[in-house]
């Protein structure tokens, strides 16, 4: 998998400080330890190999295959979603549901007051981004599901855990 890993300019000022080249990225988790970078550029100079420096690990995809892939599995669930949800919009139980190429909005009355979620692609990190009214925001990862890294739940329980707090109705995604 061709990826780019973004280092904060923060760290990338600080690799400056050293003088001897190490060439090796090792990732670990979400915060690495970073030994690291290339004497292909002369005018940057890499870290000394006992110089250790932790960064969180973040991946912009360049393979075109990847972003491809990432595009036709998120089609899919935004359509899947929006089929699944459509009787709760004929019913009158949500207010909207909203598609485009790079995000879904989920509209719905709870105490008199209009609320959305936002479901939105994020074709560079692989990752979906979600947001509610009801929860913190969440990404999601797709290994065999759709999966946050931080609460370990799919996207499918979370938007049924939304949804049934708004509409009353357990929707089975």
């Amino acid at each position: 998998m061709n990826s780019i890993k973004l280092l904060n300019l923060k760290v990338v000022q600080n690799l400056s400080k050293f003088n001897t080249p190490y060439k090796v990225f090792n990732f670990r988790k979400s915060i690495s330890t970073l030994k690291f970078l290339c004497d292909s550029n002369p005018k940057f100079v890499p870290p000394l190999a006992h110089n250790l420096l932790k960064l969180k690990k973040n991946r912009i995809y360049t393979n075109s295959s990847d972003i491809s892939q990432f595009s036709s599995k998120t089609e899919g669930l935004f359509f899947e979603i929006e089929k699944k949800l459509s009787d709760l919009l004929d019913n009158g139980l949500l207010s909207d549901i909203d598609l485009h190429d790079e995000f879904m909005n989920i509209s719905f009355n709870l105490n008199g007051e209009k609320n959305t979620i936002v479901i939105s692609k994020q074709p560079a990190t692989n990752q979906i981004w979600y947001s509610s009214p009801l929860r913190k925001p969440d990404y999601f990862e797709f290994n065999s599901d759709w999966r946050s890294n931080r609460t370990n739940k799919t996207l499918f329980e979370v938007l049924n855990d939304d949804l049934f707090k708004a509409t009353g109705i357990h929707v089975n995604l």
